[in-house]
C-alpha cells in the first residue's frame, strides 16, 4: 500500500512530460481532463497547495489545520479512485500496460497543468500575479526582446 501511495503522489505532483509521452498515456491524459469538473480540479488543487503549505519556506501560504487537512486528503482520495478505478479505467490499464508508471505523471501532469491554467486565468489571480512587473526594467526588458525572433 505504502508503494502506491507514493506512486500516486509522484503521478499527482511531477509535471507531464508530453513531448514524450506514448500514445496511451496521452490518451489517459485526455480522459483524466475531459472526466473531471470545474470543482474536481479545484479539489486537486486545493490538495496540492495544501500540500506544499508544509514546507516551512513557504511563509505566504496559510497553513491547513488537520482536520481541514483531512477532509481535502479524502476529497483526493475519492477523485484519484474514481479517476483510476471508474471515469478513466479503460484509458489507465491501456497506459499502464504501455508505457508504465510514467503514464501517471503525463496523465496526472496534464490535468493539473490544466488545473493550474484554469486557476491562473481567473482576474484576480492573473492580477496578482502580473503585478510583479511593474517593477520591471521595462527598458532593458525590451532591448532583450527585439532580439527575440518573432
Amino acid at each position: 500500500m505504502k508503494k502506491l501511495q507514493l506512486l500516486a503522489l509522484a503521478a499527482l505532483v511531477l509535471t507531464a512530460q508530453q513531448s514524450t509521452a506514448g500514445p496511451a498515456s496521452l490518451a489517459l491524459a485526455d480522459c483524466l481532463r475531459k472526466q473531471t469538473s470545474g470543482q474536481d480540479r479545484i479539489d486537486l488543487m486545493n490538495w496540492f497547495i495544501s500540500g506544499f503549505s508544509q514546507h516551512p519556506d513557504l511563509v505566504v501560504i496559510n497553513a491547513v489545520g488537520p482536520e481541514e487537512q483531512e477532509q481535502i486528503n479524502e476529497k483526493m482520495t475519492d477523485l484519484f479512485t474514481t479517476l483510476m478505478l471508474d471515469r478513466c479505467k479503460a484509458e489507465a490499464e491501456t497506459a499502464l500496460s504501455k508505457d508504465g508508471n510514467s503514464a501517471l505523471e503525463v496523465g496526472f501532469g496534464a490535468l493539473g497543468e490544466t488545473a493550474s491554467l484554469e486557476l491562473a486565468n481567473h482576474r484576480r489571480v492573473r492580477a496578482t500575479l502580473m503585478k510583479f512587473a511593474d517593477g520591471l526594467d521595462q527598458t532593458r526588458f525590451a532591448e532583450l526582446f527585439k532580439t527575440g525572433k518573432n
